[in-house]
C-alpha cells in the first residue's frame, strides 16, 4: 500500500468520525430545544401552574370558590382532533378568577380531570362590567382565544366597548394581555331574549352590592398565588 492510499484512507476515517460526531452533536441540539419548549408551556412562574383537578374544590388555595361558567375553545386539538383546551369563570362572593385549563384524557369512570396552565385575577366587577371569553371576534374573525372584559350594555347584539383583553394562548399555555384593543368585538348571546343578555357569569348591581370589607379579607391569604392582573397600560 502506497503513501497516498494509506492518506486517503486516513482521511476517510477522520471524516467519517467528524461527520458521525456532528451530527451527534445537532440531534443532541434537536433535542434539547423540543424539550425544553415542551417544557415551557404553559406559565410556570404561577404558583397554581400544573395543579390538576376535577372539582375545583380539590384545590386548597380554591376551595371556597364555585364553577360559574367555562367553554370549550375550538382551537389547539390533539393530532385526534379531539377539544384540547379550555377557559372558565370560579367566582366567591363576587371576586372572580379565569383558568386557562388543559383537558387530561379521561379515567376508567369516564370523568375527565383539568390542569391549570395559566390564570388571571379578575378580581370584583363594577356595576357596569360584565366578563366573557369564547364569544369575541378581531374585526371580522372569531378568536375563541381571546378573553375580555367589556362595558355591560346588555341591549346591544355586541359589546364592543372593551375595558381590558387577554390572550389565552394555546401556543404557550399562557394568558397575555392583549394592549391594541381597538377591533375586538363580543357577541351578546343572550341579546333579544328575555332579562336583556343576563347570563350564568353575569351578577345583578343588587347582588354585587351585597358584598361587603369582610368578604374582601378571605382573600388575602391566597394574594401571592393567584396571578395578578398586570393590563393595566391597555392602549
Amino acid at each position: 500500500m502506497d503513501i497516498y492510499t494509506k492518506f486517503y484512507i486516513g482521511y476517510k476515517l477522520v471524516s467519517s468520525k467528524f461527520m458521525r460526531q456532528k451530527t451527534y452533536f445537532f440531534t443532541i441540539v434537536f433535542m434539547t430545544l423540543t424539550l425544553s419548549s415542551c417544557d415551557n408551556f404553559g406559565n410556570r412562574q404561577n404558583p397554581l401552574y400544573g395543579k390538576i383537578f376535577r372539582d375545583i374544590k380539590d384545590i386548597p388555595e380554591l376551595k371556597r370558590f364555585t364553577h360559574t361558567a367555562g367553554s370549550v375553545m375550538d382551537v389547539g386539538k390533539t393530532e385526534n382532533g379531539e377539544y384540547r383546551f379550555g377557559i372558565a369563570n370560579y367566582q366567591d362572593n363576587g371576586f372572580n378568577i379565569c383558568i386557562f385549563e388543559e383537558f387530561l384524557k379521561s379515567d376508567e369512570q369516564g370523568n375527565v380531570k383539568y390542569q391549570i396552565l395559566d390564570t388571571i385575577n379578575i378580581g370584583k366587577l363594577k356595576n357596569n362590567e360584565y366578563f366573557t371569553f369564547c364569544n369575541c371576534r378581531q374585526d371580522t374573525t372569531w378568536d375563541s382565544e381571546i378573553i375580555a372584559l367589556v362595558v355591560a350594555d346588555h341591549d346591544n347584539e355586541y359589546y364592543d366597548r372593551i375595558i381590558k383583553a387577554w390572550r389565552a394562548n394555546t401556543k404557550t399555555g399562557e394568558i397575555e394581555i392583549i394592549k391594541i384593543l381597538k377591533g375586538i368585538y363580543c357577541s351578546n348571546e343572550g341579546f333579544g331574549a328575555d332579562g336583556c343578555g343576563e347570563d350564568e357569569n353575569f351578577e345583578s348591581d343588587e347582588k354585587q352590592n351585597e358584598s361587603t370589607n369582610d368578604s374582601l379579607s378571605q382573600f388575602i391569604e391566597i394574594e401571592n398565588t393567584i396571578k395578578p392582573d398586570t393590563n393595566e397600560t391597555n392602549e
